[in-house]
C-alpha cells in the first residue's frame, strides 16, 4: 500500500539545498505528490533505496537517465497542471503512463520507453551476474 511522507520527513527533504541528484529528485517527487512506493516500482527498487537517494546517497549511473527524464517530465506536467497528483489512484496512473510513453530519442532512432530502459538495465545486470558466476 502506498504511503505518503509524514510532514517532518517531507519538510526535511524540502529543506535540502545543493545540487545532489537524489535530493533534487526527492524534492521533485514530493512536489509532484507521488508516493515513494510507486516511484520505487518504476525503478524496480525498494522504497528504502529511493529514500536513501532522497537523503543524498549516490544514485547509480544506470538510473541517471531515467531520473533526469522523469524530472523533466514533471516540469512539463506542472505547467500543464497534470501535477501534483490529486490522489493515490491518479499518482499510480500517472507513473504507469510515464512508464509506457516514448522518451526523447535522437533523430532517426527508434523511440525508447521508461519500461524499455528499465528492462535494458535489468538485462545488463543479469549478463554481468552470469559472467561472474561462470568465472567462479
Amino acid at each position: 500500500m502506498a504511503r505518503r511522507y509524514n510532514k517532518e520527513k517531507a519538510d526535511k527533504i524540502m529543506a535540502y539545498e545543493g545540487n545532489n541528484l537524489g535530493q533534487q529528485f526527492g524534492k521533485a517527487v514530493l512536489k509532484s505528490n507521488l508516493p515513494l512506493t510507486y516511484v520505487a516500482q518504476l525503478f524496480g527498487l525498494t522504497r528504502n533505496a529511493i529514500d536513501l537517494w532522497f537523503a543524498g546517497k549516490p544514485i547509480k549511473s544506470k538510473h541517471h537517465d531515467l531520473v533526469h527524464k522523469l524530472m523533466d517530465h514533471f516540469e512539463d506536467d506542472y505547467k500543464e497542471a497534470k501535477l501534483p497528483a490529486q490522489n493515490l489512484l491518479k499518482a499510480k496512473i500517472y507513473l504507469q503512463q510515464f512508464k509506457s510513453m516514448p522518451l526523447d530519442a535522437p533523430e532517426g532512432s527508434p523511440g525508447v520507453t521508461a519500461e524499455m530502459l528499465y528492462d535494458l538495465t535489468k538485462g545488463r545486470e543479469a549478463a554481468r551476474d552470469e559472467a561472474v558466476s561462470e568465472e567462479q
